[in-house]
């Protein structure tokens, strides 16, 4: 489907300003508007600047530049308003109801299908944030099961004939107007649709329903009684009764707060219209910033304000925030990200745990021996024991990714599992990332925080990873899920600014992400020279080593090698770079031959090894490629300086 949708609506009532209204907040006006007036449709595109008017209103059925038709007419009118669009190719969205009975229903869910199209119902309970909210609340199972619901709603309508109300040519009555309100509220939180139904109505003068009661039971034992008027009031009241509390709804169509009764207690769970700020992360204000909050009509649904788009309970608002700003408080339980803040706390909240993830994710020069005891007794499945308190790899552990503006906070992430399970995530992140180190190099780990600023220039004046890229490559190591490509790309774009200053931290990056994404093997990617390897941009990183290694015996002290001028020409066109290479080695092999015979023998055996490898220089090198030529490079340049006893710093 297009990301951008041109959106007609026929019709132009409250429903169709709503919409209009509602779009244009978006920054995504309509393109189109029909209308049985056609002189109403001229006004209402005046008003809202719609492109197109239609004169007749099937033309906007055969309107190619069409996407998606809002039908907003009677009731009455929306079976064969939504056949035409169907068979046009039109996805829709229809207001309710949408169809008169189920045999309309039915034929147009089907020509939907056959067409591939989206047919909706423009019910406003199935896309508000309360009823989702209040539905997770009844899945989770905190009330118990649901046993009885009752619905209310009554509206005053004059005796006028002519309306829609009452008239029957317009399908008309309180079933088709209200009442489906009251039976979709039911249907949503019913365990199975309702089998045996008592109904009772009396008749307006024009013979359409006024008022009706319905009695309904489903399989599970689940009641519902629904009370519906159309020239009698009543409040818009849903009671949603269950085994160890109920849920009371106001206005339940727009509705915008609840209130939640614990059967027990009495207690009274109300929603919170507005959310603590949040204090203590980088880069919000000091004042602190709230991590549930609408301040723009753009960000608001069916004109809820402030947090009534996302509803949470009073005492759930206060529990959030108290913990979150006293976790924030806590420094040393929290370490930075890119322009994030990561936070973590175990469900028993004992602070052990917390320790050893942060030695874990972070291990410094003097804990390393320790960090690999710790991955070794969970390796063998031994007893993890930290300051007296035996670390329990069952305990539920929690771990927050929260990214700042101005004025609110935003969720990167939040990932929860045992922290057995995430100490051994980790576990396989290391040992992916395990690599043959320089002479100088004391760490066996490196770290995340230490990993993420290998994709950094460290002599800019911003040393912050990448944002969205350090929060992906962290919940990716925490999950054992892919790395993100951007974690890989970043690194060869690093190596390529340096003119291929492939550090012990970038290439371990390279190896990792080629063994978790591109699916190659332990022995294919070796932490060592893999000298058995015919992998042809391996051997071609080999031999570029090699050449260098050639070039700086011929000239000790040089600064400049061809590593600065043609690392990343090699690295991605071979062909291009490589016979230039050789030619320049041809000098500099008649020097080592003048002064050490013994090492231009040594080279040239190597050389012809190397290149019996190769068919041809490639022309190209892919990415994943480029990953293995740098790996070859890495392996053979630390086989020659510990063979040679040279650092290279």
């Amino acid at each position: 489907m297009k990301e951008r949708l041109n959106w007609a609506v026929l019709g132009t009532g409250v429903i169709a300003n709503q919409m209009a209204q509602a779009l244009q907040k978006m920054g995504k006006p309509l393109y189109a508007v029909g209308n049985r007036t056609y002189e109403k449709a001229v006004a209402f595109a005046e008003k809202y600047g719609v492109q197109k008017v239609y004169s007749e209103i099937d033309e906007m059925f055969t309107d190619e530049n069409v996407d998606i038709i809002y039908i907003t007419s009677p009731h009455n009118t929306h079976y064969a308003f939504m056949k035409k669009a169907l068979l046009h190719g039109k996805h829709l969205f229809v207001e309710k109801s949408i169809a008169l009975n189920s045999r309309e229903l039915d034929e147009m869910i089907a020509l939907a299908r056959e067409k591939n199209l989206i047919l909706a119902e423009a019910m406003t309970i199935w896309h508000m944030p309360i009823y989702k909210k209040l539905w997770e609340t009844v899945k989770s199972g905190s009330l118990g099961k649901v046993q009885m619901i009752t619905m209310n709603f009554g509206s005053f309508k004059e005796y006028n004939m002519n309306n829609r109300f009452f008239n029957m040519n317009l399908a008309g009555g309180a079933m088709l107007d209200i009442g489906v309100y009251a039976l979709s509220i039911v249907r949503s939180f019913m365990d199975e649709k309702p089998d045996e139904i008592l109904s009772q109505w009396k008749p307006s003068p024009t013979g359409s329903d006024e008022q009706a009661t319905i009695l309904l039971k489903n399989p599970s034992g689940q009641m519902a009684t629904v009370a519906l008027s159309m020239h009698s009031k009543q409040p818009k009241r849903a009671m949603i009764s269950c085994e160890k509390g109920y849920i009371e709804i106001m206005e339940y169509p727009r509705a915008d707060k609840a209130v939640i009764v614990d059967a027990e207690t009495g207690e009274k769970t109300e929603i919170s219209r507005i959310h603590r700020n949040i204090k203590g992360v980088p880069g919000a204000q000091s004042s602190g910033a709230a991590l549930v909050s609408f301040n723009a009509p753009s960000f608001e649904s069916y004109g809820k304000e402030q947090s009534y788009n996302a509803p949470v309970g009073k005492y759930a608002e206060f529990a959030y925030t108290s913990a979150l700003n006293y976790l924030l408080a806590q420094k040393k339980y929290t370490f930075p990200l890119g322009d994030s803040i990561i936070v973590y706390w175990a469900e028993e909240a004992k602070t052990e745990y917390q320790d050893a993830l942060l030695a874990l994710l972070n291990p410094v020069k003097d804990n390393q021996s320790e960090v690999h005891g710790f991955f070794e007794k969970l390796r063998k499945d031994e007893q993890i024991i930290i300051d007296d308190i035996e670390l329990n790899p069952s305990q539920k552990f929690y771990i927050l990714c929260l990214a700042p503006n101005a004025a609110r906070l935003s969720v990167r992430f939040f990932y929860q599992s045992s922290f057995g399970n995430i100490t051994k995530n980790l576990a396989c992140h290391y040992e992916r990332m395990q690599m043959i180190k320089p002479k100088w190099e004391e760490r066996e780990y490196l770290g995340i925080e230490d990993m993420l600023k290998e994709t950094v220039n460290m002599n800019s004046r911003d040393k912050k990873t990448i944002s969205n890229m350090a929060a992906m490559a962290f919940s990716a190591i925490l999950q054992n899920s892919r790395y993100p490509a951007s974690l890989y790309t970043d690194t060869l774009i690093r190596i390529r600014a340096e003119q291929g200053c492939v550090t012990w931290g970038r290439v371990s990056i390279v190896k990792a992400f080629l063994i978790k994404n591109y699916k190659n093997t332990e022995g294919e990617i070796c932490m060592g020279l893999n000298e058995e390897s015919n992998d042809v941009a391996y051997v071609l990183g080999r031999l570029f080593s090699v050449l260098e290694s050639i070039q700086t015996e011929a000239n000790p002290g040089i600064k400049s090698t061809i590593r600065d001028r043609y690392f990343n020409s090699a690295c991605a066109t071979p062909a291009s770079v490589f016979p230039v290479l050789f030619k320049l080695k041809n000098s500099h092999i008649k020097k080592i031959e003048r002064d050490k015979g013994y090492l231009k023998r040594k080279y040239e055996d190597l050389l012809g090894e190397l290149v019996s490898k190769l068919e041809a220089y490639p022309k190209r090198l892919p990415l994943e490629e480029q990953g293995k030529f740098i790996l070859g490079y890495y392996h053979q340049k630390q086989e020659s300086i510990w063979e040679n006893g040279r650092e290279n710093r």
